[in-house]
């Protein structure tokens, strides 16, 4: 919208000033930056609990992004309880990795949410 022009029907322009339609710009610009700058503390807060849990587990963590493994996630020092190096197994689909008993509960899982 150029200075000036009317947006239609609501006669917004009518109701408030150029300096107040900037105010309200400028506080809404405000809020906005505050807003993400809260997400973005909620979101590492989170991040760093999620870390703080895995690091805490003897076991390994899948990641599996829309049914293909994505990441291998390990406190354990060593990989050699997985059945493949990493590099071998990640980008493979879940039922390529994973045992056919644990597969099923996945699958029954996923159909649930």
């Amino acid at each position: 919208m150029y200075a000036g022009q009317h947006c239609g029907p609501c006669h917004f322009h009518d109701h408030y000033s150029q300096k107040e339609i900037s105010m309200h710009l400028r506080n809404i610009q405000t809020e906005w930056k505050l807003l993400s700058k809260r997400k973005l503390k909620i979101f590492q807060e989170m991040r760093e609990n999620l870390r703080a849990l895995i690091n805490s587990m003897d076991d390994f963590v899948f990641v599996f992004q829309l049914g293909w493994l994505s990441k291998i996630t390990t406190s354990l020092p060593r990989t050699e309880a997985l059945y493949a190096p990493p590099e071998e197994i990640i980008g493979k689909h879940y039922r390529d990795v994973l045992p056919p008993q644990v597969t099923g509960l996945l699958q029954a899982a996923m159909k649930k949410n």
